[in-house]
C-alpha cells in the first residue's frame, strides 16, 4: 500500500501521489477505456505541445582511398560484402539499417524491407517516457522567470541551447530548441512569411496558393500511431546509426567537407597492413600538399579537414576514431607488432596537434573489414556505441511540435520527390492541419534537420530558397561535377 507520511520529502511525495493517482485512474477503467486513455496521450504527445528525447547520429566514415572503408560500412550494418575492390563514388549512404538500444546499448540491426522512415519519427517520439516530457519543479520555476524577466513580459519564443547559439551563428547550422514551451502562439496568418516578404500584410490561410497539400491531419497521425502502438515497437528504444561512407579518390575532396557537421562521429580509417611513411602508389601528388603522399599525410588532411569545417561547439566535439584495416594482410605472429608500431606512429603524428583533444587515441581498432567474424568488430561496435552515448547531441530534446511537418517531408520523400522551394516548405507549415511553426521556428527546424543529414538547407542569400529534402540529390549533383557523368 502506498501511503503519503508527513516525513516524506517533497520529491518523494509528488512520487507517491504519481502512483496513486495512477492506481486510480487504472482500477476505475476497464482495459478498453484504459487504452482509449493512453492512445489519446500518445495523440497529444505527436501533435501538442512538449518535447521528445531525439537519438540520431551520424557516424562519417572518411580516410584514404582503398583502405577499405566501404567494406567495413558494410559489416557495421549487416550487408555482404562484395568480391573484388568497388571503390565509393562520391558518397554512399546507409540509413535505416542500425541503430542502438538507448536502454541496453546493443547494437541492433535493421531488416532494410521493413525500415519505414516515418515510423521512425512515430517511434523516437512515442518512446520517450511521460516522466521524461514532464518538466520538474524546478525547470517550471526557470522558464517563469525567464518569462518574468523577459523584456516584453513573455518568454522568448525563439529561445535556443546556448551552448550552440555559437556554431549556429557561425555557419548558419541548426538550433536545437531548449524548452517545451517555445511553440508557436502567433494567429496562423502571421507564421509563414520569409525575411522579404515581412513587411507585407500577412496571407491567411485561404490566400495562399496552396501548391502544396497537407496530409498529415489528426486523424492520419492517429490512424499510423495506432498501427505504431500496435505493433509494439516503439517499446524498444531504438536511436538511429546513419552511416556515411565517403569516397577516398581525392578528386572529390572538395566536395565533402559540405556535407560535415559536429553533431556527428568520425571514423578515420587507412591501411594498418603498411608503414605510416610509405609512399602510397599511383598518387603522384596530393591536393594542397607538396611531399610525397603517404599514409601519414592523408590521415593528417583529414583531421585537418573535420576540424576547419566542423566549428567548435561543444570541447571535444566532434570526436575522431582512428581504425586500422587490412589486418588479413599482416602475418599472425606479427599482427600485435604492427598494431603497436602504426597506432604509436598516429600518436606521434599528432602529438603537437591543436586538436589533439578531438582524437581517441586511446583505442588501437585493428581490423579485417572482410571478415564479419573478425573479434575486433564488434570491439569497434562497442566503441562507436560509447562515443555515441557521450556526444553531447545524442538524446538531445526535440519540440513535439516539429513532428507534423517532418512527416509531411517523410512522405513527400517516399513519394519521390527529392527538393522543395522555401515557399513551399513555408506553405505546407502553413496549411498544416496540425501544428503550424513561426517563422523563426522553422528556421530552426531546417537548420536542425540540415545538421542531421536529413535534408540539405544552406541559409546564405544565393542558397537559402530551396531545401534538398533527399540528400542524396547533393550527392549525385556533385559526383556528376567531379566525374562529368
Amino acid at each position: 500500500m502506498v501511503t503519503i507520511e508527513s516525513y516524506d520529502n517533497e520529491e518523494k511525495k509528488r512520487n507517491k501521489k504519481e502512483v496513486m493517482d495512477f492506481l486510480k485512474t487504472v482500477m476505475l477503467q476497464t482495459p478498453e477505456e484504459y487504452n482509449n486513455m493512453m492512445k489519446k496521450t500518445m495523440l497529444n504527445r505527436l501533435t501538442g505541445k512538449g518535447t521528445y528525447k531525439s537519438f540520431d547520429m551520424r557516424c562519417m566514415v572518411t580516410g584514404q582511398f582503398a583502405a577499405g572503408k566501404s567494406s567495413l560500412v558494410k559489416l557495421l550494418v549487416g550487408d555482404v560484402i562484395p568480391e573484388g575492390r568497388h571503390p565509393t563514388d562520391g558518397i554512399s549512404l546507409h540509413e535505416g539499417r542500425c541503430g542502438l538500444d538507448v536502454q541496453t546499448r546493443e547494437w541492433i540491426l535493421i531488416n532494410p524491407e521493413t525500415y519505414n522512415a516515418m515510423d521512425v519519427v512515430y517511434n523516437k517520439v512515442l518512446m520517450t517516457s511521460n516522466e521524461e516530457m514532464e518538466p520538474n519543479p524546478k525547470e517550471k520555476l526557470d522558464q517563469q522567470q525567464a518569462s518574468d524577466t523577459s523584456p516584453s513580459g513573455s518568454k522568448d519564443d525563439d529561445m535556443v541551447n546556448p551552448g550552440v547559439l555559437q556554431q549556429s551563428q557561425a555557419m548558419a547550422l541548426p538550433l536545437p530548441l531548449n524548452t517545451s514551451d517555445n511553440l508557436s502562439k502567433q494567429p496562423p496568418a502571421a507564421l509563414t512569411l520569409s525575411p522579404q516578404a515581412s513587411s507585407i500584410v500577412p496571407l491567411s490561410r485561404q490566400q495562399l496558393k496552396q501548391k502544396m497539400k497537407a496530409k498529415m491531419t489528426k486523424d492520419e497521425i492517429r490512424r499510423q500511431m495506432e498501427k505504431v502502438l500496435k505493433s509494439g515497437k516503439y517499446k524498444m528504444k531504438v536511436g538511429r546509426l546513419i552511416f556515411w561512407d565517403f569516397g577516398g579518390q581525392y578528386v572529390y575532396y572538395t566536395t565533402h567537407q559540405t556535407f560535415m557537421t559536429y553533431r556527428a562521429l568520425f571514423l578515420v580509417v587507412f591501411d594498418g597492413s603498411k608503414g605510416l611513411h610509405e609512399q602510397v602508389p599511383d598518387v603522384l601528388c596530393f591536393p594542397g600538399q607538396h611531399m610525397a603522399p603517404t599514409p601519414a599525410v592523408f590521415l593528417q588532411h583529414w583531421v585537418n579537414c573535420i576540424l576547419t569545417y566542423c566549428k567548435a561547439v561543444y570541447a571535444g566535439i566532434p570526436k575522431i576514431l582512428f581504425v586500422a584495416t587490412h589486418k588479413d594482410k599482416v602475418p599472425r605472429e606479427i599482427i600485435e607488432t604492427q598494431r603497436e608500431s602504426v597506432f604509436f606512429g598516429v600518436e606521434e603524428l599528432f602529438k603537437d596537434h591543436e586538436g589533439r583533444h578531438h582524437l581517441v587515441l586511446d583505442k588501437r581498432i585493428f581490423v579485417n573489414a572482410t571478415d564479419k567474424f573478425d573479434p575486433e568488430i564488434e570491439v569497434l561496435k562497442k566503441t562507436i556505441t560509447h562515443l555515441t552515448f557521450e556526444h553531447p547531441c545524442w538524446g538531445e530534446r526535440m519540440p513535439n511540435a516539429c513532428v507534423p511537418l517532418e512527416l509531411e517531408i517523410a512522405e513527400l520523400v517516399a513519394e519521390g520527390k527529392q527538393i522543395l522551394s522555401l515557399t513551399e516548405v513555408e506553405e505546407l507549415n502553413a496549411i498544416s492541419k496540425v501544428s503550424i511553426l513561426s517563422f523563426n521556428q522553422l528556421r530552426d527546424f531546417l537548420h536542425f534537420h540540415h545538421s542531421l543529414g536529413k535534408i540539405v538547407y544552406f541559409d546564405t542569400p544565393q542558397l537559402r530558397d530551396y531545401v534538398i529534402i533527399c540528400p542524396l540529390l547533393l550527392v549525385e549533383v556533385m559526383r556528376s561535377f567531379v566525374t562529368g557523368i
